[in-house]
C-alpha cells in the first residue's frame, strides 16, 4: 500500500486532484491532472518557463449552477460560440504549477459538495486547505529534522570525548543545520515537497554545509599573507625554532620591539583560545558537542583577526577587556545575520543540486516540479562585527578568483 497517496507534499503525479487557484482564469474549478510536460523536453513547446501541468477539469461532478458559472465565464472570455457547459472545452488546460491547489483523494471525496456547489465556495476551500497543506508539510519536516538530530546526538555518544572534539567541524555542520531548518529558514511550499522525499533530511543538508565549510583552497592565501617581507620579519621573530640558532634568537630578542597594541590583542585572544580549548578537552561527549558553535566560531573569530587591518581605537578598545574572544563571539551570537544568508545560500544551493539530480535519476512521471525558493534578507546596524566579517569575505572573493583546478576538500569527518 502507498502510504504517501493522501500525503499533499508527494510528488505531483498523473492522476493527483487540483483545484484551480484564485489567480488563474478557471479559478475554482476543480479536475485531475493527465499529463506532466517537464521543462526542457522536446514536447515542451508553450514557451513557460515551468513544467506544464495538462489537466482536465470538464469530468467533475458539478453542479448546475457552477455548470452555469463556467458557461459564463467562458463568454467573458471571449468564447461567444458557447451555449452550454457542454461546449465549453475544459478536458485538457494547461497550468502552471503555482496555478494549482493540489488535494488529496481523501479531500476530494470528503469536500466534494463545497467543491462542486460553486467557483466561491471552491476557492474558499482551496485557500483553507492550500494553508492546511503548508502547516502539515511544515510540522512534518520539523518533526523529521528533530527527530534525526536526537538520533544523531545519541551516536555521538558512542564516541570518546577527543573523538567528538576532533569531529568538532561536523557536530557544528549538523547542529547548524538543525537550528537553521527548524525555526530560521523560510521555506517555500516546493522545498518542504522536496526536503519531505528524505528519510534524513537534516543529514543531507549538514553535509552540503559541511562540505562547504571544509574547502581549504583559500590556506594558500594564508600562505601568501604570511610570506610578505614584512611579515615574514614578524613571524620569525616570534615562532621560529629556539634550536635553529641559540644566538641568534637571543640577540633577536634582545633588539626585538615590544608588541604592537594589535598583536598585544592577538596574543591576548590567542591565550583565551587555548584556555577554552583546554577546559573544552576535559568536558564529556555531550558538553563538547553543545560547545561546537563555540568552539567553530572562536577559532574563525581568532583567525579573522589575526588577518584582518583594524584601527587603532578599537584595537584599544578590545584590549581593555579581560576576554575580548569571549566578547567578540557574545557579540557575534546577536549579529549573525550574514551568516545566516550564507546558510540560506546552502539550503538553496543543495536543494537546487539535488533537485537536478532527482529529476536525472527519475522516469518524467514521477519527478517533483520546480519553483524558486523564497528568501528573505536581514538587516542589522553596522558594529565591530561587521570589519570582521569584511576581512573575511576579502578572502571568500580571492578564493572566487582562483582557478577552479586549485580547490581542494577536506573530506575527513566523523557521521
Amino acid at each position: 500500500m502507498d502510504n504517501t497517496a493522501n500525503q499533499p507534499y508527494k510528488p505531483l503525479a498523473v492522476g493527483d486532484y487540483i483545484i484551480v487557484g484564485q489567480d488563474e482564469e478557471y479559478a475554482g474549478l476543480v479536475g485531475q491532472v493527465t499529463e506532466i510536460i517537464r521543462l526542457g523536453t522536446p514536447e515542451h513547446d508553450t514557451g513557460n518557463p515551468t513544467d506544464d501541468i495538462v489537466v482536465d477539469l470538464s469530468s467533475a461532478p458539478y453542479s448546475d449552477y457552477k455548470k452555469n458559472e463556467i458557461v459564463t465565464l467562458a463568454k467573458k472570455l471571449g468564447y461567444d460560440d458557447v451555449e452550454s457547459f457542454e461546449d465549453v472545452s475544459l478536458d485538457s488546460i494547461i497550468l502552471a504549477p503555482d496555478d494549482i491547489i493540489r488535494i488529496t483523494a481523501r479531500e476530494y471525496e470528503r469536500y466534494g459538495p463545497q467543491l462542486m456547489a460553486s467557483m466561491e465556495s471552491a476557492n474558499e476551500l482551496g485557500e483553507r486547505l492550500d494553508f492546511e497543506h503548508f502547516n502539515e508539510m511544515y510540522k512534518a519536516l520539523t518533526d523529521r529534522v528533530k527527530q534525526n538530530y536526537a538520533e544523531y546526538q545519541r551516536g555521538m555518544l558512542g564516541y570518546s570525548a577527543q573523538d567528538v572534539f576532533d569531529a568538532a567541524a561536523r557536530v557544528h555542520a549538523v547542529s547548524d543545520a538543525y537550528g537553521y531548518m527548524t525555526a530560521r529558514h523560510n521555506f517555500s511550499e516546493e522545498e518542504l515537497r522536496f526536503f519531505l522525499q528524505f528519510k534524513n533530511p537534516l543529514d543531507m543538508l549538514a553535509q552540503h554545509w559541511h562540505e562547504r565549510n571544509m574547502d581549504i583552497s583559500d590556506m594558500s592565501f594564508t600562505v601568501d599573507f604570511i610570506m610578505e617581507p614584512e611579515r615574514q620579519r614578524r613571524m620569525l621573530e616570534r615562532y621560529s625554532l629556539a634550536g635553529d640558532a641559540p644566538a641568534q634568537a637571543e640577540q633577536t630578542a634582545k633588539e626585538a620591539a615590544p608588541l604592537t597594541p594589535r598583536e598585544q590583542l592577538i596574543e591576548k585572544m590567542r591565550s583565551e583560545y587555548n584556555t577554552f580549548l583546554d577546559e573544552l578537552s576535559a568536558k564529556p561527549p555531550m558538553q563538547i558537542i553543545e560547545s561546537s558553535y563555540e568552539k567553530v566560531f572562536k577559532e574563525d573569530l581568532l583567525l579573522t583577526v589575526e588577518d584582518g587591518e583594524f584601527s587603532d581605537e578599537k584595537i584599544a578598545a578590545l584590549l581593555t577587556q579581560e576576554y575580548p574572544l569571549d566578547l567578540l563571539y557574545q557579540e557575534w551570537l546577536d549579529t549573525d545575520a550574514s551568516y545566516m544568508d550564507m546558510l540560506r545560500d546552502c539550503v538553496d544551493d543543495a536543494a537546487d543540486t539535488l533537485i537536478k539530480e532527482t529529476l536525472e535519476q527519475q522516469p518524467a512521471a514521477e519527478q517533483p516540479s520546480q519553483t524558486k525558493p523564497k528568501t528573505q534578507a536581514a538587516t542589522r546596524k553596522p558594529s565591530l562585527l561587521d570589519e570582521l566579517r569584511d576581512a573575511a569575505r576579502e578572502v571568500e572573493a580571492r578564493k572566487a578568483e582562483r582557478p577552479a583546478n586549485h580547490t581542494k576538500k577536506h573530506d575527513k569527518e566523523i557521521d
